[in-house]
């Protein structure tokens, strides 16, 4: 049985807390603001699935080396490492609402672009603008729960909007594999280019950050609820720094660092291999190499 303590505390929560219910609008706004987190998050792994689906056609038209294609693929995965750090600062100034509108334009232009271009050093630079643009996309949908979700109503969303990265990864072999092979590589980047734009603007015109709403005082109550007292919404630098001091952000990292790999060999390298060495046809490739990438991660 809980100890009642007499200043009105269960256990460190007040009592009128502990049966709050989430109000009809926030539901509302809760729900459609998940759905499009995970499309923007699924065409964020298509695009970024695109290169290795065209792997050998590219290499074909550009006379790309297999060691090229590594610096193609890294490319992206460099940009996008080096600018999640201080997108993660960002986003507690920006917002959602306006970063990841503005990340989603970038990394869909970028897409565009790719296919586009004539010249190894084109595509460099298109896949490096790629990265920068699709690193705020998982920052900006963690403060989206922070911004929507009580504290401990915020497990099952974040489950949610992270199952974009398999979801993405599995439907792009086969998806793209099909539109490349009705047009052809050049056409499937510019169509996911623009696949991308629209959901860029259908993500400014529809989501709207806390303070933009104009929230009542039951809205309020529930969005704080099992908040700090007295925390601030805006992290300094000093503050992201001091989590380098703990051993369980390393672990974290190192961690992540081995999952991330293997989803990277699956989306990266799988497509072109099951192609040069086993022989499989773009089609056979385009819907085998889907089942590792949905069952491996």
């Amino acid at each position: 049985m809980k100890r009642t303590r007499t200043d009105g505390l269960i256990d460190g929560t007040e009592m009128n807390d502990t049966k709050r219910q989430v109000p009809r609008r926030v539901r509302r706004i809760q729900t459609i603001s998940l759905a499009l987190l995970v499309v923007c998050g699924t065409i964020n792994y298509l695009d970024r699935g695109a290169l290795s689906v065209a792997n050998p056609a590219i290499r074909a038209d550009l006379g790309v080396s297999i060691s090229g294609m590594g610096l193609l693929l890294s490319a992206f995965a460099w940009s996008y490492a080096l600018v999640q750090l201080p997108v993660g600062g960002l986003v507690d100034r920006a917002g959602p609402r306006l970063l990841l509108g503005i990340g989603m334009t970038l990394w869909s232009l970028a897409q565009a672009v790719g296919g586009l271009v004539a010249s190894f050093s084109q595509f460099i630079w298109a896949r490096i603008f790629l990265g920068i643009g699709e690193a705020p996309q998982y920052p900006t949908s963690a403060r989206v729960v922070s911004n929507w979700f009580a504290v401990r109503d915020r497990g099952m969303p974040t489950g949610v909007f992270n199952a974009a990265s398999p979801l993405g990864t599995a439907l792009a072999p086969p998806l793209l594999t099909l539109l490349m092979l009705s047009f052809n590589w050049r056409w499937m980047f510019i169509a996911m280019g623009v696949v991308g734009l629209i959901g860029a603007a259908i993500w400014v015109l529809i989501y709207r950050d806390p303070e933009a709403v104009g929230l009542s005082s039951e809205e309020h109550a529930y969005l704080d609820q099992g908040a700090a007292k007295g925390a601030s919404a805006k992290t300094t630098f000093a503050e992201w720094r001091s989590l380098f001091a703990y051993r369980t952000t390393w672990g974290m990292i190192l961690g992540f660092f081995g999952s991330v790999y293997l989803n990277w060999v699956f989306l990266t390298w799988l497509p072109g291999y099951l192609e040069i060495e086993r022989h499989m046809s773009t089609f056979g490739t385009g819907f085998a190499v889907r089942s590792p990438s949905s069952a491996g991660l």
